[in-house]
């Protein structure tokens, strides 16, 4: 989270000794929010305790962090600290040195409490916080802004899905007027919730996955608006279509051995590679892979055929496009950014599919937008030029607004930098980036069954297939369908398969009439299920679709991708400003490329890089004598 302009104020009156590092006083500024904590222990979350005194020190410091970070809390907004230490010993105090480093240089008030023993015999030390934090949200509302009348503020956001929610979130902690102007009109972006017929559940239409560890800063946002979640089915066997079933976690069946042990063989290759890959930097070391495509890749490395095929239902599967137009090193730091190749498609534990939201992944920019100022946000107001000048930005919409900033956060998908007249105009790395990059078609079908099927026979839900049809038509075997995934809710009666046509062949598909668009889908499910119950099949209750390349603010999902010869001679443009303009995304992430988790940690690099700008643009020159 970024520097912020804080809530807290801390004091030593000169009437009273110093207490060294820690305050006397502490108080709140402005619109906030009081935090309590419960005291912490040096307890882990599997319920162990170390018998060190330093250790339990360590984890308790660890479990308070944990505790403020998901009530929107860093250690620099903690009002007063109070611990409790048994047995204390004035002559042995490593409590002072890991708090101090804990806090980063920032001083509340404390207390230190000498006990005898605490609610566990094994507990050694106790730690409690009092924080408080800015609230936008408290603050009186922005009035609306007048067609025609220049609109004064700190800093235009462009774009409310959560990278840019996120940015103006962290823009209004840090004191800053931040506003936020959305095309749609609704908030979320490439994330959207709609409710089921039977008023129980939902589906989510765009992104739908989350993990609760290494995706950490969705997990602090879920926690923060209280969310719950399913956990992603692993139970039962996966199917490959014409190949049959095999048990979840395991290998796919292959005609021979030999294909077995070159397609684990080329699976490992992947991984090893991609953990080679510099993240921040990748066109360094990793130049030599962005001169050829990830099927040329597979290919020059030794890969038989139908691992290439299976390497190519990968690229579709992640990024909806083929594996013979995507460059061989974007793919690589894209597996890189999701921990590894093999994390980012699991969705086990750590995976990028282990957990869906009950109420919806829309609830994450939903939850944002309601901690925003009120009148923050913007709706149905497209940008459609950025005239930046020696003082800021001048940015106008196509509904007629126009607001003077000193910076502006573009939060919008590279491609869609040409739908903004940008004056002066791009540089040519970012244009080259803006033209070159390239949109995935990605989309998905939402089958909603009376009833599991696919459980009742012995199925995860899981299904892949290669024999996917150039024209999108089902026939011979071969159909518009690349993946697809059980995301039902069960305890609220929704059972449902999501079918995912994507790249050439999801765009072929698209052409197709609604009705017949349908069909195809289901005919294909028929096939990839067969010996299963078609009547079963063809009996959806309710069925969803979500074309993303046909929505206009989007042109296409999860996030852009760039062909060969790109990454390596302009991919370092990515994040960079220019002039007052600062650029996120979840393209721009280094952590968790494509996923909602990089879209969070792209819109808080984007706030840092405008406070700290902003900081140093008003910071008083130094006097030299």
């Amino acid at each position: 989270m970024p520097a912020t302009s804080s809530a807290i104020k801390t004091l030593k009156p000169s009437a009273i000794a110093s207490t060294g590092p820690f305050s006397h006083v502490g108080h709140t500024v402005g619109p906030a929010r009081v935090i309590y904590t419960s005291g912490m222990v040096g307890q882990h979350g599997d319920g162990s305790i170390s018998d060190s005194y330093v250790e339990q020190i360590k984890q308790s410091l660890v479990n308070l962090g944990h505790c403020l970070e998901a009530s929107g809390a860093t250690p620099r907004d903690v009002l007063k600290l109070t611990y409790y230490i048994v047995n204390y010993d004035p002559n042995n105090r490593p409590h002072a040195a890991l708090i101090f480093d804990w806090l980063q240089g920032h001083r509340p008030a404390t207390a230190l409490v000498p006990v005898p023993y605490l609610a566990n015999p094994k507990f050694l030390f106790e730690i409690e916080a009092v924080a408080a934090v800015r609230d936008p949200a408290l603050a009186a509302p922005l009035l609306p802004l007048v067609p025609g009348k220049v609109e004064n503020v700190d800093v235009v956001v462009v774009g409310a899905g959560l990278s840019g929610l996120q940015a103006a979130y962290d823009l209004q902690r840090a004191g800053l007027r931040a506003i936020v102007l959305e095309a749609r009109d609704r908030v979320g972006g490439k994330t959207w919730t709609v409710p089921t017929a039977n008023g129980k559940s939902v589906v989510d239409l765009g992104g739908a996955w989350i993990n609760d560890t290494n995706q950490s800063k969705m997990w602090a946002l879920g926690q923060r608006f209280g969310l719950e979640y399913i956990v992603q089915t692993t139970e039962g066997d996966c199917v490959l279509q014409d190949h049959g079933r095999f048990p979840f976690g395991q290998l796919p069946p292959f005609d021979s051995q030999e294909e077995l042990d070159n397609f684990a063989a080329f699976r490992d290759l992947v991984e090893a590679r991609c953990q080679t890959i510099d993240i921040e930097k990748p066109w360094i070391a990793g130049k030599h892979y962005d001169s050829m495509t990830f099927e040329e890749f597979a290919k020059q490395s030794g890969a038989l055929p139908k691992t290439v095929e299976y390497a190519n239902l990968w690229v579709r599967a992640m990024v909806g496009i083929d594996g013979s137009e995507i460059s061989a090193l974007y793919f690589l730091h894209y597996c890189k950014s999701g921990g590894g190749f093999v994390q980012m498609r699991s969705d086990g534990k750590h995976g990028g599919q282990h957990l869906r939201t009950k109420t919806g992944c829309q609830s994450y920019a939903n939850g944002l937008a309601s901690l925003l100022t009120p009148g923050s946000v913007i709706l149905s107001s497209p940008v459609s030029s950025i005239r930046q000048n020696a003082a800021g930005a001048i940015v106008q919409t196509a509904n007629n607004l126009t607001i003077r900033s000193q910076k502006v956060i573009v939060s919008v998908p590279t491609p869609l930098y040409r739908d903004i007249t940008f004056s002066p105009a791009l540089t040519g790395a970012k244009l080259a980036l803006s033209s070159s990059t390239k949109l995935g078609y990605f989309s998905k079908v939402i089958l909603v069954y009376a009833a599991p099927w696919w459980t009742a026979a012995g199925l995860a839900g899981l299904a892949h297939s290669f024999n996917t049809a150039a024209d999108g038509k089902t026939g011979n075997g071969a159909g518009p369908i690349t993946l697809i995934r059980d995301t039902s809710d069960t305890e609220n009666g929704v059972f449902a398969l999501t079918c995912f046509p994507v790249a050439n062949v999801g765009r072929e598909w698209s052409k197709l009439p609604a009705a017949q668009r349908r069909s195809e889908i289901l005919a294909h499910v028929a096939q990839i299920y067969a010996g299963v119950d078609k009547d079963l099949i063809y009996a959806p209750v309710e069925v969803f679709e979500q074309e993303w390349s046909k929505e206009e603010w989007s042109k296409g999902c999860p996030c852009p991708v760039t062909p060969p010869g790109v990454m390596s001679t302009v991919g370092h443009a990515i994040r960079e400003p220019f002039g007052h303009v600062h650029f996120v995304g979840t393209e721009t992430s280094v952590v968790w490329k494509g996923y909602m988790e990089g879209a969070v940690r792209s819109g808080e690099r984007g706030a840092t890089e405008v406070i700290e700008a902003l900081q140093s643009k008003n910071r008083p020159a130094e006097v030299k004598l």
